[in-house]
């Protein structure tokens, strides 16, 4: 708190040095950047939340209508032709997609502060492996071929147990897996890792062995609404920023053309509960 208002009150100096014509010294400029950017960046968020509800919430009802429809000639039809089977089935499929698409806007939206209970980080990477589409992992090291992509558990069967919303962890993880598993289109490996860092700290890494993320990208990848895939909105990895964030921790990722990328979210561990 005590740096936060140092921060401002240089930010307020600057203002009055700028409009004064004065020059600020390199400390005080790079202090009244930053606050800037953060205002214009906390602008810009909430526009998009704003937007985000309005839309999710307008397309949900038309969604459901189609999905209704969809309903009765699945019912109605007793021996429809393959071609109105076919249509059907790509009408379902596209339904789930959009219907992904409206969650994604609405989880963006209601971003909220964790809902905080007694959690084991390496039960929320498995279950984030399940749902991702990864078989289930038994007890780390272990290595299981997930079709063309080999998945590789070193969980540290050491670490404390900690306070932190599973379910926004959950989120995390699995988007972070996905991401992963369609950056290895030809097969490849995904290596899982939990740690505990240093002293109150634990890292989840997440590393794979894809096409790799370019480098002039690393900087805007947490953005919203960036995103370099055909089909996507971009908000995946912003939303998994706030949440971490919403966390007391941090999201960071390393990454080579070619070779892979590293995802590594580090949570404290300082608020645990004792068995």
């Amino acid at each position: 708190m005590a740096e936060l208002r140092g921060r401002i009150a240089a930010f307020e100096a600057s203002e009055t040095e700028r409009l004064s014509g004065a020059r600020l010294p390199d400390g005080q400029e790079q202090a009244s950047k930053e606050i800037q950017e953060h205002m214009v960046r906390s602008q810009e968020l909430a526009v998009l939340e704003k937007l985000a509800r309005g839309v999710g919430h307008e397309l949900r009802n038309p969604l459901g209508a189609i999905k209704n429809a969809v309903y009765f000639l699945n019912m109605a039809l007793e021996e429809p032709e393959q071609e109105v089977k076919d249509a059907l089935e790509i009408l379902e499929k596209n339904m789930a997609k959009s219907e992904k698409i409206i969650s994604g806007l609405l989880d963006f939206a209601r971003s909220k502060p964790p809902t905080l209970c007694r959690v084991n980080i390496n039960d929320v990477v498995q279950e984030a492996l399940f749902h991702a589409s990864i078989p289930d992992l038994p007890a780390a090291p272990n290595a299981v071929q997930a079709g063309n992509i080999e998945v590789v558990s070193r969980l540290d069967e050491t670490l404390p147990t900690i306070l932190a919303d599973p379910d926004q962890l959950g989120r995390v993880f699995e988007n972070i897996i996905i991401n992963a598993i369609q950056s290895m289109p030809e097969g490849g490996k995904l290596v899982v890792k939990t740690e505990v860092t240093r002293p109150d700290w634990m890292a989840v890494c997440f590393a794979d062995t894809g096409v790799g993320i370019p480098k002039e990208n690393l900087k805007k990848l947490f953005e919203p609404l960036f995103t370099t895939k055909a089909k996507g909105i971009g908000l995946g990895l912003a939303l998994a920023k706030i949440l971490i964030e919403g966390h007391g921790g941090t999201i960071e990722v390393k990454s080579t053309e070619g070779r892979g990328s590293t995802f590594t979210v580090r949570l404290p561990s300082g608020l645990t509960i004792e068995d």
